[in-house]
């Protein structure tokens, strides 16, 4: 297992999460969500979930039978918070899985 793709992903995935937080600040403030600033494409998002279902498959065969993974889809239309929480929920999904496998 390359641990490097491991933290590659938690990188960003963790950028993804500053970006959203930023944007729920931005709105909190009276900017629209659609704010150049602070924009964020639902294909954005998927990305980053797809590349950490993709990375977990890769070295662990189809760890979706075991824990919950959810991917964002490209016309998602639920409220930021619970995209928010899906990608946080799935960080912890693949810091735990890991940990189960290995010993980093």
């Amino acid at each position: 297992m390359d641990v490097s793709e491991f933290y590659s992903w938690l990188s960003e995935v963790d950028a993804m999460i500053d970006r959203m937080e930023r944007l729920c600040e931005a709105i909190d403030r009276g900017y629209p969500a659609n704010s150049p600033d602070y924009a964020i494409e639902n294909r954005e998002v998927r990305e980053v979930d797809l590349a950490g279902l993709n990375l977990l498959r890769r070295y662990y065969g189809n760890p979706v039978n075991i824990f919950p993974w959810y991917v964002h889809t490209e016309t998602e239309c639920t409220p930021l918070s619970y995209s928010l929480s899906r990608l946080r929920r799935n960080r912890n999904v693949i810091i735990s899985f890991t940990q189960r496998r290995s010993h980093w």
